[in-house]
């Protein structure tokens, strides 16, 4: 059976196959996006740090570093959508002064958007000087990071948001799996097989010495 020892080398190939992936999956995923912000936020105000398109293959990744207490929050919305909504609720003020972008950043405006759409807040922080978050999508979605500062007084902050892509890596770890399982299979089928049939030949009569009369 000369199929034998050919299977036996195409699993030895595909296990050293899948052991080289599994290698190559353990670098680290490159980042796709980067964005870092440092600056003051006013006294109970907050702001848009930045918007994204998310894709089930990006990974968010939002931290911050600051001086005080403040919170992060990520909504399910484009930010010309929350910024047409803060608007509206700026009522005394005609057009887009600047007068109205700083009464739109009131941190009483964001809370009653938290409170109205709670179906579009995808997470909302705790208190801390220190946070951060990783946020996956489920499908193709807009979001929107934004940070507040409820204190009576300026808090200095670093943002930090990183966009990974992570499928090429999933893929990856999936295939190195497979191969390294079908590998083993193989391969070691192979020797058994063999192993076998050496036992075989090795106890069957036509082995044994014949004696000559």
């Amino acid at each position: 059976m000369r199929w034998i020892p050919l299977i036996g080398r195409t699993g030895s190939v595909i296990l050293m196959t899948g052991l080289a992936l599994a290698l190559v999956s353990l670098i680290p995923p490159a980042a796709f996006f980067s964005f870092v912000r440092g600056g003051g936020i006013l006294p109970e105000k907050y702001e848009v740090l930045r918007w994204y398109v998310l894709t089930p293959q990006v990974e968010l990744r939002v931290s911050t570093k600051s001086n005080g207490s403040v919170y992060i929050c990520l909504l399910g919305v484009s930010q010309l959508e929350f910024d047409l909504w803060a608007r509206a609720q700026v009522k005394e003020s005609p057009g887009w002064s600047p007068e109205v972008l700083l009464a739109m950043r009131d941190l009483a405006i964001l809370e009653k958007f938290l409170q109205e759409r709670p179906n579009v807040v995808l997470w909302k922080s705790p208190l801390g000087e220190e946070l951060s978050y990783e946020f996956s999508p489920a499908s193709i979605l807009n979001v929107t990071v934004v940070i507040a500062n409820p204190s009576p007084s300026v808090v200095e902050v670093i943002a930090r948001i990183e966009g990974v892509v992570r499928l090429a890596q999933e893929r990856v770890i999936a295939a190195a799996q497979w191969l390294i399982l079908t590998g083993l299979i193989s391969a070691a089928g192979a020797a058994l097989i063999k192993r076998l049939r050496k036992t075989a030949k090795s106890s069957s009569p036509a082995a044994s010495p014949r004696l000559i009369r």
